[in-house]
């Protein structure tokens, strides 16, 4: 997580040196009991909606009960994914993902996809290695 974190902040400073103390935007919140369902909601928003960069959320592909739209219900990865967009009205995230039909197990194409806000939260807590987020 480290490492993306730092490959962000490499990239949006114009290619610098990055240092631990250089004040970057980009940080790694990992899920714990500090990261709430609530303060998740409010990076989005902080980051999405105010500093127009995305979000990067690690999550599970299927929790058993909840999936990402783009992947099927049984089995299940730890898998990145990219927040560009929420809908506080209708109560869902915006997300991107890279994996195509060779990738996850439902043969939906890389793309644009919607997730409602308590799946995705679901889905970071089923994530086994509680990696969180990049905000």
């Amino acid at each position: 997580m480290n490492r993306i974190r730092d490959a962000l902040n490499w990239e949006i400073s114009d290619h610098t040196t990055i240092s631990p103390s250089s004040g970057r935007p980009y940080i790694w919140t990992p899920y714990t009991s500090s990261l709430t369902q609530s303060a998740l909601h409010t990076d989005v928003q902080l980051d999405v909606g105010g500093n127009l960069v995305p979000l990067v959320a690690n999550v599970a592909t299927s929790s058993g009960r909840y999936n990402l739209q783009n992947w099927g219900k049984r089995g299940s990865v730890n898998h990145s994914i990219t927040i560009v967009g929420y809908d506080d009205a209708k109560g869902t995230y915006t997300y991107i993902d890279t994996c195509g039909p060779g990738c996850n197990n439902s043969g939906s194409p890389a793309g644009v996809y919607t997730v409602s806000q308590k799946t995705l939260w679901v889905l970071l807590g089923a994530e086994t290695d509680h990696d969180g987020i990049i905000w």
